[in-house]
């Protein structure tokens, strides 16, 4: 069994020891901060991706509808092709914000997945 003596040599280290481990709380306590952060940022994307998907949902239903009625309309008669036309350019318009929109939530499940520490979908899992 050996005893150091050197006071001045142990008192040293044991205050450079306790300065690294103070550091190292701080450290991981920062990450912490860091991590809550970053999962709040991205559940605020998540919210706000799921509500613009419903938007467009909407927005798609009710330019798919115009376009039957204007479809239906120059079937009688009653309309002209402009107006096909327009109802088609609408839903094409729409259509493309919805799949932006699913893109969008989707990649904002999977980074909220990915911070949280889970796989990007469980085997068999569809977004």
């Amino acid at each position: 069994m050996r005893w150091d003596l050197n006071l001045k040599q142990s008192g040293a280290r044991a205050w450079r020891e306790a300065a690294e481990a103070r550091a190292l709380r701080a450290r991981a306590e920062a990450l912490r901060v860091r991590q809550r952060a970053e999962l709040t940022q991205l559940h605020a994307e998540i919210v706000e991706s799921r509500a613009v998907y419903e938007s467009s949902r909407r927005a798609l239903s009710s330019t798919a509808n115009w376009l039957r009625v204007a479809e239906e309309n120059h079937g009688l008669g009653t309309a002209a092709p402009k107006d096909v036309v327009e109802a088609y350019a609408a839903y094409v318009q729409a259509k493309a914000a919805h799949l932006k929109a699913i893109h969008d939530l989707n990649l904002a499940v999977i980074a909220w997945r990915l911070a949280c520490g889970r796989p990007p979908l469980e085997e068999g899992e569809k977004l």
